[in-house]
């Protein structure tokens, strides 16, 4: 939805340079509990007017102008101004805008770019992606707000209810985010007081002679001063920003740098921790990305648009972080008739390897092949990502969070009952996932080879 709001300010001829597009709120945050709302945020320089070519951009959107369930409904006109001397008071206006018809429906939050309430949606967007501990307990909070207003009219007393918890944890977002660009200065003076804190390390078997950094975000940048100190950006991505990262978890750094030797990657291991290094120039990372789109698996997208930036010299780090997200976002394109076609046929042959199988270890092996190319038949024909290996399995997740939908659980059950020589619900399940795109594909299944080349 942002690339497309994007597409429809450019067709206006609208000058959107220096704005921000973000997706925030807790839909934004992977394994965090969340209204069907997505909330979605443009950063402008100044706030569009009614009737403006922006909101007629909007409005071929979908968008129409909130107007708020009271008259003091919070953040419709203005956000609190939680920081009398942060900015001016103008700086907390906004603009609302609210697209219902949509599934699930979109919120899109007008800000302007360096306001305050600009710079802390984001900025706790990133910490509670950070911060496992933190997700569980703003959970508890919005579930105990939920639970109290479950009869009201309107989500404006639950807002406030859950802000508290924005509160209290504000000045540690505010100081995790210090190096952010989207840390607001003080208007005027200097920047606001804090420093970095680090995301914790996760507990770990240690090796003899080695202990590993408590603080990875510290270490990461540690490693491009170091190793990389003409770096025009680098971003560390990956589970530890994620929250999800475990004993074996290593730091995954993408770097870009001017030129030469860029494009290549290098293994390392640093303060204890496991290092994979991505360098590199801008024409290999946009390769990498065509590569990512070409097969439907944004690995690099995610690794720069679902990041902490550690470097950003010429502010490439947070329009690539940016670009990324946003075709993150758009997804996939859609599979071409041959590719569906194909993928049908494969999850075809697989189903009938399995139902004629009587070696267990064969039985186990096509089990796990079904597996996968069902799981990739069903995100891909869905026009979601896929992924591989653990990868895969959070694919599957994140399609049954968007679609209501149960598909990670009942492979993965099937795939455990099928290796243990009970295949019939593994088989029931992708088929009926076949179903949903044409059933088994076998007789007619025609595609034409390659000719060598002399």
């Amino acid at each position: 939805m942002l690339g497309r709001l994007r597409d429809e300010l450019a067709a206006a001829g609208v000058d959107t340079g220096g704005w921000t597009f973000d997706h925030i709120g807790s839909t934004a945050v992977p394994d965090l509990l969340a209204k069907r709302f997505v909330d979605l945020q443009v950063g402008v320089i100044a706030l569009p007017g009614a009737g403006s070519a922006v909101e007629r951009a909007f409005a071929r959107c979908g968008f129409v102008p909130a107007l708020g369930a009271r008259p003091d409904s919070p953040g419709v006109h203005c956000d609190w101004i939680r920081d009398p001397d942060l900015a001016p008071h103008d700086a907390y206006d906004k603009r609302l805008f609210f697209r219902p018809d949509a599934e699930p429906p979109k919120i899109l939050h007008v800000r302007l770019v360096n306001a305050p309430w600009w710079s802390y949606t984001v900025l706790f967007r990133d910490w509670l992606r950070a911060n496992e501990p933190g997700r569980r307990a703003y959970e508890a909070v919005k579930l105990a707000a939920a639970a109290a207003h479950a009869l009201d009219a309107d989500y404006d007393d639950y807002t406030r209810d859950k802000s508290v918890f924005f509160d209290q944890v504000h000045e540690s977002f505010e100081a995790f985010g210090a190096q952010s660009p989207y840390r607001v200065r003080r208007t005027p003076g200097p920047r606001l007081e804090g420093s970095p804190t680090s995301i914790a390390a996760p507990a770990v078997r240690e090796t003899p002679g080695e202990e590993r950094s408590a603080d990875p975000v510290g270490t990461a940048r540690q490693i491009i001063a170091e190793r990389f100190p003409t770096a025009r950006a680098a971003w560390l991505g990956g589970s530890v920003v994620r929250g999800d990262a475990t004993a074996t978890s290593d730091l995954d750094i993408t770097v870009l740098i001017p030129g030469p030797p860029a494009p290549f990657r290098d293994s390392i291991r640093y303060a204890g921790w496991p290092v994979e290094l991505f360098v590199h120039d801008r024409g290999s990372l946009t390769m990498y990305r065509q590569k990512d789109r070409d097969r439907r698996q944004p690995t690099i997208m995610r690794l720069v648009g679902e990041s902490i930036i550690l470097v950003d010299r010429d502010r490439s780090g947070v329009e690539l972080q940016r670009e990324c997200a946003g075709e993150i976002e758009s997804g996939p394109a859609p599979l071409t008739p041959d590719e569906l076609a194909s993928a049908r046929y494969g999850v075809t042959d697989l189903l009938t390897d399995l139902e004629g199988a009587h070696d267990d270890a064969e039985r186990a092996a096509i089990s796990a092949a079904l597996w996968q190319a069902s799981a990739g038949l069903l995100l891909t024909a869905s026009g979601h990502w896929t992924g591989t290996g653990k990868g895969l399995v959070r694919a599957l997740r994140r399609y049954d969070l968007a679609e209501s939908a149960t598909y990670a659980t009942d492979l993965m059950n099937g795939l455990r009952r099928s290796t243990n020589g009970h295949p019939t619900q593994l088989i029931k399940v992708c088929d009926a996932i076949l179903d949903r795109f044409g059933g088994r594909r076998f007789e007619g299944h025609r595609l034409g080879g390659e000719t060598p080349t002399t």
